[in-house]
């Protein structure tokens, strides 16, 4: 099977038929990881989007259930970065700041649904902040793990 080079694209396809073409490094290993990482972010967004359904809908079963499928991701999504930096920070704390991040949104899209817009904004300037944080943790982590090529 030929595997795209730096520079070329693959096409992926989420639920719609669109998903953005995204670089392949010419690696199987990487290449796997990269798919993987982007079933899991995929699967991140959509299970947001199944517990905001079941919210608007008031079903409290449903609700559970999403929100449970939802925080299992992003355990999946922490394992998955500790998986590929283990000396760099713990599953534990990966984890740690994958809820943290999902608490913080999940209190902002509730403030939203309520009306509350004030706390709806306030909550929103806490996620942004957080996931530039988690972005800088993660981009430091690669430049520890790969000094020489930065």
């Amino acid at each position: 099977m030929d595997r795209p080079r730096v520079g070329k694209t693959r096409r992926r396809a989420d639920a719609k038929g669109a998903w953005p073409d995204t670089p392949c490094i010419p690696s199987a290993r990487f290449c796997a990881a990269g798919n993987r990482l982007t079933t899991l972010l995929r699967e991140h967004i959509l299970g947001a989007v199944a517990l905001l359904q079941a919210a608007k809908s008031g079903d409290g079963a449903a609700i559970a259930k999403a929100s449970s499928a939802w925080y299992a991701n992003a355990n999946q999504i922490a394992d998955f970065l500790h998986a590929a930096n283990p000396r760099d920070r713990g599953r534990a704390e990966t984890r740690a700041m994958m809820k943290t991040h999902l608490d913080e949104t999940l209190k902002e899209a509730q403030d939203r649904l309520h009306g509350d817009f004030t706390a709806d904004i306030r909550d929103y300037e806490a996620v942004h902040r957080h996931i530039l944080a988690m972005a800088d943790e993660l981009s430091n982590g690669i430049m520890r793990q790969f000094p020489r090529r930065f």
